[in-house]
């Protein structure tokens, strides 16, 4: 399958220090942490150089593992470590990922781990680590933030450094934009933020800050579209790991200027963000991903495996999408 994207959303060959040229162009997908199905629900790494090529062909331009979706905060430390380690193998050259931007989520409540992931990223020459805030003792200020993510982002050497803002989450409701502002005096390697927050008040305000010297990464897909026209050109989700087709067109009608397109785009992959969500988006796409003809296994609870009730609606919703036609073609094709 050809890459959805016009050339000029994939990612630069070599891109400068900083923003002016952004490393990260288009969608990026957040990956599903694929268990086996069965009741220990343990890491199975030899699922992921299927999920790798599956990603290739629907045109992301990179992965965000072992974060919200990957279902990070139910994985030991040695599993996070695991999973980085064979997500890295797997996009080296000639390998089923190859190509594909490795971004590392490195973020938890207990700094120590953070740390640990964020030395390993850094030896794995990953393209950016990124943390979000720690959730049960929070931080009360944004110095206090600030103050715990910098050994972290020390750990990560010169590898690009991406704040995860995710509040709701975290339940940390402290400006990005102050991060940016106060992390960017500390932290040399900075790169920028995660932003999964629908406050498009506080996206334009990062945008701001950022100018020409950080990235802003949206993260909520149901906003893309508003995200794409404050000036977002790349995006990480959890829809664009089976349904990133229909969104990148989003971004290629913006980019062209086609606003009527662009609106029609973003009505449909809203109403997939609808169909899906319900069933919780994380345990829905992991779903939508084995319909596809990509098992991943089920998720580690406390989300269950879907229903056979619920697995036949989401499998009739889906067909009546055109977010992702010729994975669908495919994949029924594979089961006859």
């Amino acid at each position: 399958m050809s890459s959805p994207f016009p050339s000029s959303l994939r990612p630069a060959a070599t891109t400068p220090r900083l923003s002016q040229s952004p490393r990260f162009r288009g969608l990026i997908a957040a990956p599903h942490t694929p268990f086996r199905d069965d009741a220990t629900r343990t890491l199975d790494p030899s699922r992921i150089a299927d999920q790798a090529a599956f990603l290739n062909r629907s045109g992301v331009v990179g992965v965000f593992i072992g974060g919200s979706t990957g279902e990070w905060s139910s994985l030991t430390l040695e599993e996070r470590l695991t999973l980085a380690r064979v997500w890295s193998e797997t996009i080296a050259p000639r390998q089923p990922g190859a190509g594909l931007k490795l971004l590392i989520h490195v973020g938890s409540n207990c700094q120590a781990d953070s740390i640990a992931l964020a030395a390993q990223a850094r030896e794995l020459k990953a393209d950016a680590v990124a943390a979000l805030a720690p959730s049960y003792v929070r931080p009360r200020t944004v110095a206090d933030l600030v103050e715990f993510l910098t050994p972290i982002a020390q750990a990560a050497g010169d590898r690009p450094f991406f704040y995860y803002d995710i509040p709701s989450l975290t339940g940390v409701e402290l400006p990005a934009s102050e991060v940016l502002r106060l992390g960017g005096e500390r932290w040399p390697n900075l790169a920028g933020l995660k932003f999964t927050n629908p406050d498009l008040m506080e996206l334009q305000a990062c945008l701001e800050i950022a100018a020409d010297r950080f990235e802003v990464l949206f993260g909520v897909d149901e906003l893309l579209l508003a995200a794409a026209c404050h000036g977002v050109v790349g995006a990480i989700g959890t829809s664009y790991t089976c349904a990133a087709p229909g969104f990148a067109r989003i971004l290629a009608a913006v980019q062209l200027g086609d606003l009527e397109a662009a609106r029609a785009a973003q009505r449909e992959a809203t109403a997939f963000v609808r169909a899906v969500e319900p069933l919780n988006l994380v345990r829905g796409t992991k779903a939508v991903c084995r319909l596809l003809g990509l098992d991943l296994g089920p998720c580690r609870p406390p989300l269950t495996p879907l229903t056979e009730e619920e697995t036949e609606r989401l499998r009739e919703r889906i067909r009546s999408f055109n977010l992702f036609p010729q994975m669908v073609a495919t994949a029924e094709s594979q089961a006859v």
